[in-house]
């Protein structure tokens, strides 16, 4: 009983730091889009900073690589299709919040559970209860509404944060089942598919933004910290990708740690508090009907997730699992 406590309270805790450090990621993500925009720069600048920190964690605590690294097949089947979601995602991910504000941003993200339906329906076959279909309507509702009055309203911020969500309803799915179907740990998948995404996503960033960044990064090395626009641009892509790396140890942490439900509903809070802290601290103007908007959608999540996984055998509070447990309940998403 006191070993559940310590670890319910060891994955609360994983989830408050997830938040903070979410909500300050996007907060510095929005500061630098402002003033530089290059969304592709600071997509690329994340994800090599994941492949270098996590390489750095994996050799700090001497964690072994899995047995499936070693078949090409397995990079072939598994993890260069994933790297491409997740590079996807981290890529319309910040053209969405460098286009539109990052409440919006996150309130059109809450179309997750929408996807995810769609998606098991025509890939699965699944078919779902009349419940979770209509826990759609106040998520795609509410989505509607806070698009109507959102005042920072753009097109490409809105179809860049529709495929955000699109992606992240494959990534969500596989990696879970990439963890349960082989025993290769959630770090080493981390910095495969980071290392993967970086090579994907280079040939590209050289193509549209290098001159740019190029360009804006150039200091005079004698008077650099003299420089406020080449200080704050490297400073910022550094604290970006930094930011970003915790975030994705921690989610992925969180990920390994609880079901599929809890995981799920830890990310809506998540992305209330980000909205919530978004709002106060850029001050990005916002309707009373574009907020009941953006609160019907995160709600009509919630409700998704408590119908989705209605009448599964699971504790009240925080369920853990162990690789084990998983394999042999077939708890896989």
């Amino acid at each position: 009983m006191t070993a559940r406590r310590d670890e319910i309270i060891r994955i609360s805790s994983l989830c408050l730091f997830w938040y903070l450090i979410s909500s300050s990621a996007n907060v510095t993500n929005k500061t630098f889009f402002k003033a530089h925009g290059l969304p592709i720069t600071v997509s690329l600048a994340q994800l090599v900073s994941n492949a270098v920190y996590v390489n750095i964690l994996l050799r700090l605590w001497r964690i072994p690589a899995s047995s499936s690294l070693a078949s090409t097949s397995f990079y072939a089947r598994k993890l260069a299709p994933l790297a491409l979601v997740k590079l996807m995602v981290t890529t319309m991910s910040n053209i969405s919040v460098s286009r539109v504000s990052v409440s919006y941003a996150h309130t059109v993200k809450a179309l997750l559970p929408f996807f995810t339906v769609v998606l098991s329906r025509i890939i699965l076959k699944e078919r779902p209860g009349w419940k979770v279909y209509l826990s759609l309507v106040p998520i795609v509702a509410g989505v509607m509404l806070a698009t109507i009055t959102e005042l920072s309203f753009d097109s490409i911020g809105l179809i860049s944060a529709l495929l955000c969500g699109f992606f992240l309803a494959f990534q969500s799915v596989f990696s879970k089942k990439i963890l349960i179907d082989s025993d290769i740990h959630r770090f080493h998948l981390l910095l495969r598919l980071t290392q993967l995404a970086v090579l994907f996503v280079f040939p590209f960033w050289l193509w549209s933004e290098s001159g740019s960044a190029a360009t804006k990064s150039q200091c005079d090395y004698g008077s650099s910290f003299q420089n406020p626009v080449c200080s704050t641009f490297l400073f910022t892509l550094f604290l970006s990708g930094a930011l970003n790396f915790f975030q994705n140890v921690v989610a992925f942490t969180v990920l390994a740690s609880v079901t599929s439900l809890s995981y799920a509903v830890a990310n809506n809070v998540k992305r209330i508090v980000v909205i919530a802290v978004s709002i106060a601290v850029l001050h990005n103007p916002v309707t009373l009907v574009n907020v009941a908007g953006m609160t019907v959608a995160v709600l009509g999540a919630l409700l998704y997730n408590k119908f989705q996984y209605e009448g599964r055998r699971s504790p009240p509070v925080l369920p853990l699992f162990n690789r084990d447990d998983v394999v042999k309940n077939g708890a896989v998403i």
